[in-house]
């Protein structure tokens, strides 16, 4: 097993609210409907997938219409729970949550960028298997968003960002919902809840199992969160801008108090324009920040471009280190876990800016 709150009703934050000073003008990049950019073999793959379980189910209209409810599972007393999560991160929380009562699959592993991953069918026969599906949601999986709704049809599916408190949720300037909540410790403890609530519904025998280990996630979360912040309080106050290739860190800065300038938009998929890069290296150098973040899952050309028009004003700028954003580290490494995760992120940005 691996191991700054909005007042209720507030609407959603936009780009403008994620700093501390008023927000360099931001161009949010046109771009396609990342939920249809692999329309053909997405749909394919729903049709494929609807044969399949129409072929193994033949349930009733009524089957159908309660299909994805999540109702006891009758024997799963005797046997491992089985999840399948979408991300590592995701993956993670469900092995803390879930201890040795659950078995979880995770389709992407490090590295791996869920903004753009295409599911095969090897993934679909994962998601059938499962008692439980866990992702992110608000289109973190933008071209399986299709497919996760069918699934939701007949198999109980939580999508986490839309399970923890709306009102908290950060907006792009087009509306655009931001999925990456593991970053603010709070909303990922709200997941959690969520996970364990789940989880007691469906094996309602080890509903205290998942509550103890829900307690013990929980403060595990706090602490880690409380390390993150020892690092990152080091930082000088005209130093606490945080550049990275996408804005994957708004929930980290709201949570830590920090200023984040990212070159593209909350997905990968969306593609930097020029102005973008010089936006970017605009504010560096106009902040005199000397250090810059690439991400563990994203190439790096892009901020390599932010880095060459920030020197051709005559600012030298460095890569401080490289961030886990959308997926953690490999098995066996400190950065497989959220909260290692997380305190490698802080102690890199802290070094890098501090």
């Amino acid at each position: 097993m691996t191991h700054t709150d909005m007042t209720p009703g507030q609407p959603p934050m936009t780009h403008a609210h994620r700093t501390g000073t008023p927000a360099h003008p931001r161009h949010t990049p046109s771009r396609p409907d990342r939920r249809r950019s692999a329309w053909s073999l997405s749909w394919l793959l729903v049709l494929g997938l609807a044969g399949m379980l129409a072929a193994g189910c033949g349930g009733s209209d009524q089957d159908t219409a309660e299909a994805g409810a999540i109702e006891p599972v009758p024997g799963i007393e005797e046997r491992t729970v089985r999840v399948t999560a979408t991300t590592n991160i995701i993956a993670d929380l469900a092995e803390q949550v879930g201890g040795e009562r659950v078995e979880v699959t995770a389709l992407m592993g490090p590295g791996t960028d869920p903004h753009d991953y295409t599911a095969r069918p090897s993934d679909i026969n994962r998601l059938r298997a499962a008692d439980l599906i866990a992702y992110g949601g608000h289109d973190l999986e933008g071209k399986m968003a299709d497919l996760m709704g069918e699934l939701s049809r007949v198999t109980p599916a939580i999508p986490l960002a839309e399970a923890v408190d709306q009102d908290r949720i950060i907006s792009e300037d087009d509306g655009a919902a931001d999925p990456h909540v593991w970053f603010d410790p709070e909303l990922w403890a709200e997941a959690a809840a969520a996970i364990a609530d789940a989880l007691s519904e469906l094996d309602p025998a080890h509903a205290d199992t998942y509550a103890t280990n829900l307690a013990s996630t929980t403060a595990g979360i706090e602490q880690a969160a409380a390390d993150a912040r020892a690092e990152l309080d080091a930082i000088p106050a005209d130093r606490r801008l945080l550049v990275t290739s996408h804005d994957a860190f708004a929930y980290l800065a709201r949570a830590f108090d920090l200023e984040v300038e990212p070159i593209q938009g909350i997905s990968t998929v969306d593609e930097a324009a020029a102005a973008d890069i010089e936006r970017v290296a605009a504010a560096l150098v106009a902040r005199d920040i000397a250090a810059v973040f690439v991400e563990s899952a994203t190439p790096d050309q892009t901020m390599r471009a932010v880095i060459a028009a920030a020197a051709a004003q005559g600012h030298e700028v460095a890569v401080g280190g490289e961030l886990f954003a959308d997926a953690a580290g490999a098995a066996g490494t400190p950065e497989a876990s959220w909260d290692g995760m997380l305190l490698h992120n802080a102690r890199t940005i802290a070094r890098g800016l501090g």
